[in-house]
Formats: structure tokens, C-alpha cells, sequence
């Protein structure tokens, strides 16, 4: 325990005594106070620390000149310097110039104790303010990491750092050049001293998880800002890694694969065709070196995760999807051509060859369901699409369509999520939202047209608006990932008019490329249908895999509208049976979908089986998005009537909203449960109060148990006898009477 000198308390209060005299200061008076008291050397420690916070804290001006005034040349204490390094280090108010000769401190302090504690000052702050404002420091924290003790901090720092991203690119490959050196030292030799720990540190940092971590970390920065030589020679250690890998763990050499890919696509980026055709055929050849088919499964799925994301325009994206298809047929005719004839014949085979063998067609099946069509779900041109499909064998064609379908609806589900959030924002505006006095008409835009306009609103919640010439914005349909590339004010030009919905003043806008392509939810929308349409084609498979090839239009009927039902069952080739047409019913059903979508639907099944379309009417007069219309209970009574069928029951939910007009044609109806359906309206529509005029003429049914239960409800409500129960024991003592005869 440190025992404080007589004098210590007096030194505390005399501290604190100046401190709270020079906050009641103005700033230019307390300068001087603060200059002449508490930075002088023979102040101490203490009252220097305090004055320096007291710089910050009164926004002194030209803190600089007094800075320089304590630091004396790196003379200073260490809680000085480590002050002083860490203010100017995170404060934007200097020229980097001005105060690069601070950081000389570690150069000019022989003391490795010293050095340590300013780093570790430094660098803590460095941590909390990742957004470094002055260039050189990711070269600075990159020789921090050579100080002992500071090592693990120094690569927190740069990792986490989200600035000057070329310079902590290259600061991190100095460290993992340093930490591979390490590696080449004996640990056993290594003492605890000063250089023996840094050793022992920088050995820690070259295991497989925390270098993960290091690569893993650049794969999530802003690399595009990167210089490609820098990100280069970053990429050269991760990859020496991976091949040393090799030899040793496999699991860590494909994590590890894994990890440099994530880097690598960074060099891939929009406007470079060659550059994407040169680093595309040199990776793929760096990886063939190696023998391992497994590593162009990576190669592919790292590619294919990434270009999506790259913000392509149309005719960029093509030409993506152009060299990405070149490099897989490349791959197919070539590294991952399967020997059929041996599995088929079942020949006799070394078991290297059979293990090979194996390895290329898991890859290829991979690459074929699911790299290749991830790509083109994104949206893609017939030809491109056809490209695939010829190439797909027989036994993967059902997986391949699903997963262009699945694809597609993931992306469907994702934006209605986001429009839903979206509608009820938009709900909090004022009326008239985004409008413009003096433009067309909602009701004039023709779908298909092609247009330009300004950029209004943009943004990642809610997606980019529009003026092109209409009285309100039309949306833009962009890629979630891409909204930042339109900012308020910005033109874009060769827009095509994708829907219009003029009751909600709404127009849907697509970038289209110069031929007329697009990419986004609607691209894929046809992808998936091309997908569907090619594989019904196939009338084995059609016959086979029937059920699922139903649950994949169904996903494509809800996501249309009632108008295109008709042209979505042709994607499906010929006319379905009584069966299979009750079955994609109930499947679209399960979907919930919008409930004008339901009555087309049950429209169309009612033609081919009226008593299924009646067994499901429920689901349309029961939906709980919109009030039942009236037109859909008399369409339901026509069926039942005109087919001799039953009518289903109404929920008590269903009775409550019934419109009075389709109460009027319950009660007329000829079908006595429909007669008796409202008078269960009835009860709940009117539980108290005067009798309704309906019911008293139910009162007088010409069948016994509809007469029944009408009186019921008239009597419960207060009604008269109106006679019934007189009309009721005379007709009881004639029964009495005939059966007596």
C-alpha cells in the first residue's frame, strides 16, 4: 500500500483549488493560468494531466502551442505523453503535419516500460474512436504492435478501424509478415523478457482463429477504396497461409481458402471488365495448381456470392453473368468433367479415381443447383438461362428449378416485408405524400413506357423515389444493397414504367440496360418462371414431381395478380385435372394471398368442381384483411343453388360483417340453410332493440326449423306472438286427431 507524504492532501486540494478557478474563466485567460501553472515541469505529473484535459475541456484556443510547450521534445512523463498522443490522435483541428513529430515518441524512448504505457494509452483510444482522422497512424499502431505488451491492442485497433483503409491494408500486412517471421523463432527460446513476449505475441496472432479474424476484418471493410497492389500483397500472406495449410489441417486450409476468397472479389469491381476477366483466370489457375477440385466449389461460391452485391448496372451485369458462365463451362468441360461411363457401367476403378471422381461431380452438382443459379436468379436474359438449363443433367433439373424458384421468392418475401413497413410510414405523411402540381396523371402512365427523372428521396429503409414528369413519384426498384448509388438530385435516365396502380397513385419504375433488360425482384420473377416452364416441358418429370412442381407456381400465382392467374397456369403446361386443380388451389390458399386473387382462383376452380370451390369459399368471405362483399356471398348461393350443394357455415366473425345486401339474398334463397344462415346473421347483428322486418318474414318459413329458429330470435328480442303458438297447439291437436283416425 503507497503512503502518502505530509504534504499530499494539501497538493490535492491546491489542484483542485486551481481547477475549479480556471473553469470560471474565460478561455483566453485561462490559457495563461494554465500555461504558467499547471504545465510546468515542476507542477508535477498530476496538475499536468488535469491541464491538458482542461485544454479540451474549455476548448482553449491554439491548444497545439501548448501542447508542444509540456511535451518538450518527448521529455515528458509518460501519462503526459500518452495524453498528448492520444488527444491530437483522435481530434480533427490539426494539419496531419502539424503533428506527425508526436508520434516520433517511440522512436526517441529507449525505456521499454515507457513505451508500452503510452502505447497502450494511445492505442485504448484509437480502439473507442475507430474513425482515425490522421493518415499515417494505421503505419504507426502497424510498429505498436512490435512493442511489448501492446501487440494484441495494436491489431485490435487496425481491425476495427474504419478509415484510410489502403493504409491499414498494408499495416496489416506488416503485422502478418511479422507474425509469420515469429513462427520461425523457437518458442522454448523465447524468454519473457521485453523481445521474448513481443515473439510470443505476435506467435498468438499467427494461430488459425485470431488470423481469421484479421482477414475476416478486411473482407468487412470498404476495401473498394483499397489500391488493388495493396489489397494484392495483403491477399499474397493470407494465400502463403493457406498453402502451408494444405499440407497439415484440411479443415483449416478451406476455412482458410474460405477467408482469402472473402478478400479477394473486393478486387472485382464495376466499370473493370478486364480486370474482372484477368483475376478471374489467374485465381482459378492458382487454384488447379493445387489438385483440389473441392477449391473451385469455393472459387464459384464465392464469386457467386459476391457479384450480386457489386451494384452492377444492367449491361454490367450481363457481362458479369457472360465471363462467370465462360469460367463455368470452362470448369465443367475441363477440371470437373466427370467420367459417367465407369459410375453407370459400374467398370472397376482404383479407389483414388473413384474418390476423385466422386469429389468433381459433388463439386459440379454444387456449382450446377446452386452457385450458377444463384447467379441468374438475380435476374438474367433467356439466353443466358438456356445456357444452364442445356447443361444441366436429368437428375439435378427439379433441384435447379427449385432453387432459381426458392431464390426468387426469398427475395419476394424480403420486400414484402419492407414495402408492409414501408405502407405504414407512408401512412404517418401527409396526405398528397410526394406530388407534384402540374404533372401527369397516374391514370396516364402506360406500363412499358420509358422514362427519366430526378432522384427525390433515397434510402435504405423505404428505397428511392423518383420525379419523372407524374403528379406523385414513382418508386425505383433497386437492390436493397443498392439504394446508396442514387442520391437526392441525381438523374437517371432509361427507366421503364413496370406497374401502375392508379386507386393507390402508385407507379412501380425499373432501370432497364440497353437492351431492355433489368435486374431485381421482377428480373428474377421471370427467371423463375422461364425455370418452371422449362421443367414442366419435361412431361416425366411433370408426371413425377408433379405436387412439387405445383407448390412452385403456387408461390408464382400469390406473388401476381388476379389478371395474370390465367397466363401463370400455362407456365405449367397442359390443363390440369379435378385433382390437381383442388390441389394448387389449396396450395395458393396457403399462402394467404390478397383476397381478389382468391376469388379468381376459386372462380376458375368452381368451373371444373363447384363443390370443392364451395368447400373453400370460406377462405375468401373469411379473410381477415378485407370486409366480405356482397357479390362474393350471391356468387357462393348461385353454386350451391345451381349444383344442388350445401352451403358451408359462416363464422360468428363473418355473420357480424355481413354487407345487408348479401343478408337480402340469404333470406331469399331458395336453399333453406342459407335461410337459416341469416337468421344467424340476424342474431348477431341484432342482439337487442326491435326486431328486423327479415326476420319476422322468416317467422312465417315454410320449413319447420327455419320457422323454428326465427320465432326463437323474434320472441328473444321482445317481438309478439304474432298467434304462433295458438297456430302451433291447433296444429298439434290435428296430428293428434289423424293419428287417432
Amino acid at each position: 500500500m503507497k503512503v502518502l507524504g505530509p504534504h499530499a492532501g494539501k497538493v490535492k486540494q491546491a489542484k483542485e483549488a486551481v481547477t475549479k478557478m480556471i473553469s470560471q474563466l474565460s478561455p483566453p485567460r485561462a490559457r495563461v493560468l494554465i500555461r504558467q501553472v499547471m504545465l510546468p515541469k515542476k507542477a508535477g505529473v498530476g496538475l499536468q494531466v488535469a491541464g491538458l484535459k482542461k485544454i479540451v475541456d474549455l476548448r482553449i484556443p491554439d491548444p497545439l502551442e501548448l501542447y508542444t510547450y509540456v511535451w518538450r521534445k518527448g521529455e515528458c512523463q509518460r501519462d503526459v505523453a500518452g495524453s498528448i498522443l492520444s488527444k491530437v490522435a483522435t481530434s480533427s483541428e490539426f494539419r496531419p503535419e502539424d503533428v506527425r513529430i508526436y508520434f516520433d515518441y517511440f522512436d526517441r524512448t529507449d525505456n521499454p516500460d515507457d513505451q508500452a504505457h503510452v502505447a497502450n494509452t494511445l492505442l485504448d483510444q484509437l480502439i473507442e474512436q475507430p474513425e482515425w482522422v490522421l493518415p499515417y497512424l494505421p503505419k504507426v499502431v502497424s510498429k505498436l504492435a512490435m512493442v511489448p505488451g501492446a501487440t494484441m491492442k495494436a491489431v485490435q485497433g487496425l481491425t476495427h478501424c474504419t478509415s484510410n483503409v489502403t493504409d491499414v491494408v498494408e499495416a496489416l500486412t506488416r503485422v502478418l509478415q511479422a507474425c509469420r517471421l515469429a513462427t520461425r523463432t523457437d518458442p522454448k527460446m523465447n524468454k519473457e523478457g521485453t523481445d521474448g513476449r513481443v515473439l510470443a505475441d505476435l506467435i498468438s496472432q499467427h494461430a488459425f482463429s485470431p488470423f481469421s479474424d484479421i482477414v475476416n476484418s478486411v473482407g468487412r471493410m470498404s476495401v473498394e477504396e483499397c489500391t488493388p497492389e495493396t489489397l494484392k500483397e495483403f491477399l499474397g500472406e493470407v494465400l502463403r497461409r493457406w498453402h502451408d495449410e494444405q499440407t497439415s489441417d484440411s479443415s483449416s486450409a478451406r476455412a482458410c481458402l474460405t477467408c482469402a476468397l472473402t478478400v479477394w472479389v473486393k478486387l472485382l469491381r464495376p466499370g473493370q471488365h478486364e480486370v474482372w476477366v484477368k483475376e478471374i483466370a489467374a485465381m482459378e489457375s492458382r487454384l488447379l495448381s493445387q489438385g483440389n477440385v473441392s477449391n473451385l466449389g469455393q472459387f464459384a461460391q464465392a464469386l457467386a456470392g459476391y457479384a450480386p452485391g457489386m451494384g452492377l448496372s444492367p449491361d454490367e451485369w450481363d457481362q458479369m453473368l457472360s465471363v462467370l458462365r465462360t469460367l463455368f463451362v470452362r470448369l465443367f468441360e475441363g477440371p470437373l468433367l466427370v467420367n459417367t461411363k465407369t459410375v453407370e457401367q459400374k467398370l472397376p476403378a482404383d479407389d483414388s479415381f473413384t474418390k476423385e471422381n466422386k469429389a468433381r461431380e459433388s463439386v459440379q452438382m454444387d456449382l450446377m443447383v446452386d452457385h450458377w443459379p444463384s447467379l441468374l436468379s438475380h435476374g438474367c436474359s433467356e439466353e443466358e438461362s438456356n445456357e444452364l438449363f442445356k447443361r444441366c443433367p436429368e437428375k439435378w433439373k427439379v433441384k435447379l428449378a427449385q432453387k432459381l424458384i426458392d431464390s426468387w421468392w426469398a427475395r419476394y418475401e424480403e420486400e414484402s416485408v419492407r414495402d408492409s413497413k414501408q405502407a405504414a410510414f407512408q401512412q404517418e405523411r401527409p396526405d398528397g405524400g410526394w406530388q407534384h402540381s402540374g404533372g401527369k396523371k397516374v391514370s396516364e402512365i402506360v406500363v412499358g413506357s420509358i422514362v427519366s427523372g430526378t432522384v427525390t428521396n433515397s434510402s435504405n429503409t423505404f428505397g428511392v423515389y423518383v420525379n419523372f414528369g407524374c403528379e406523385k413519384d414513382g418508386k425505383l426498384s433497386v437492390p436493397q444493397t443498392d439504394w446508396k448509388k442514387y442520391r437526392v438530385g441525381d438523374k437517371v435516365d432509361r427507366m421503364v414504367v413496370n406497374k401502375v396502380n392508379v386507386d393507390r397513385k402508385f407507379v412501380d419504375l425499373l432501370v432497364v440496360g440497353s437492351k431492355g433488360q433489368t435486374v431485381g425482384l421482377e428480373a428474377s420473377k421471370k427467371v423463375a418462371q422461364r425455370a418452371l416452364s422449362w421443367i414442366s416441358g419435361n412431361s416425366e418429370l411433370r408426371s413425377t414431381f408433379m405436387v412439387t412442381l405445383q407448390k412452385m407456381l403456387a408461390k408464382l400465382i400469390v406473388a401476381g395478380t388476379g389478371e395474370e392467374f390465367e397466363t401463370s397456369l400455362r407456365l405449367l403446361g397442359p390443363a390440369l385435372d379435378a385433382k390437381e386443380s383442388v390441389r394448387l388451389v389449396q396450395l395458393v390458399l396457403d399462402q394467404k394471398p390478397a383476397s381478389a386473387l382468391v376469388r379468381v382462383v376459386l372462380l376458375w376452380l368452381s368451373r371444373s368442381s363447384p363443390e370443392d370451390a364451395v368447400r373453400l369459399w370460406p377462405n375468401l368471405i373469411q379473410t381477415t384483411r378485407d370486409k366480405p362483399q356482397s357479390e362474393d356471398f350471391k356468387t357462393l348461393l348461385k353454386l350451391c343453388e345451381a349444383n344442388g350443394l350445401e352451403l358451408p357455415k359462416f363464422s360468428q366473425a363473418v355473420s357480424k360483417a355481413m354487407p345487408e345486401e348479401a343478408l337480402k339474398s340469404l333470406c331469399a334463397s331458395s336453399l333453406p340453410e342459407a335461410r337459416l344462415a341469416a337468421i344467424h346473421v340476424l342474431r348477431e347483428q341484432h342482439k337487442s332493440g326491435a326486431p328486423p322486418e327479415q326476420l319476422k318474414i322468416l317467422c312465417n318459413d315454410q320449413v319447420a326449423v327455419v320457422r323454428a329458429a326465427a320465432r326463437d330470435h323474434w320472441v328473444a328480442l321482445g317481438g309478439k306472438d304474432e298467434g304462433w303458438q295458438k297456430k302451433k297447439e291447433a296444429q298439434e291437436e290435428e296430428d293428434e286427431d289423424e293419428e287417432g283416425a
